[in-house]
């Protein structure tokens, strides 16, 4: 009877874990939440060097191949918040599958949506923990055109620190604008 107790007592002190494994949202060799110096390893041992470009910024483009282009974009603190991820001439149905391989079938997708500056129609749309985004948009040329390459787009991104990058940016731009108002009207 002790041993039952003892069993029951470790189990409520024990820590619930939903999730046995850790999560890992991102592709290929790339997940989200990786800090730029680990990005820039896996960069060194798998690309060659014409197909990586260092922006200004910080972030990171990757030509894969003839018809495969990453971005990969970092926050204030070098993590990895967002990867995009086009390939041209995919096969929009393919790309699906694998996702809904992946992460089960679209949950955070009411209707087809259009970005018009883009000129992307999104097709479907994950939410996974509240937490993370993947979304898998199809150019407008995939259905309309046939000699302009047909492009597939899927994002990644971590939408809390995609919030906090995107507050700190704001919040640097009014601090700049702020700066120069004060600087121009300066004796007044």
């Amino acid at each position: 009877m002790k041993t039952i107790y003892a069993g029951l007592i470790a189990l409520l002190l024990m820590p619930l874990n939903t999730h046995p494994y850790e999560l890992q949202i991102g592709y290929k060799d790339f997940s989200l939440g990786q800090a730029r110096d680990e990005v820039k390893k896996i960069i060194a041992k798998k690309y060659s060097g014409n197909a990586v470009k260092y922006q200004i910024s910080g972030d990171i483009l990757l030509n894969m191949g003839e018809t495969i282009q990453t971005n990969l974009f970092f926050d204030q603190s070098s993590s990895l918040y967002k990867i995009n991820v086009q390939l041209k001439y995919g096969d929009i149905a393919e790309v699906k599958k694998r996702l809904v391989d992946k992460y089960g079938q679209p949950n955070d997708y009411t209707n087809e949506e259009w970005d018009e500056g883009d000129k992307l129609y999104l097709m479907g749309r994950w939410l996974i923990e509240k937490r993370y985004s993947v979304t898998l948009w199809e150019s407008y040329y995939c259905r309309n055109q046939k000699f302009i390459p047909c492009v597939v787009e899927v994002n990644y991104i971590d939408l809390q620190r995609k919030e906090i990058k995107e507050t700190r940016d704001r919040n640097l731009k009014e601090e700049e604008k702020r700066k120069k108002v004060d600087k121009t009207y300066e004796g007044f």
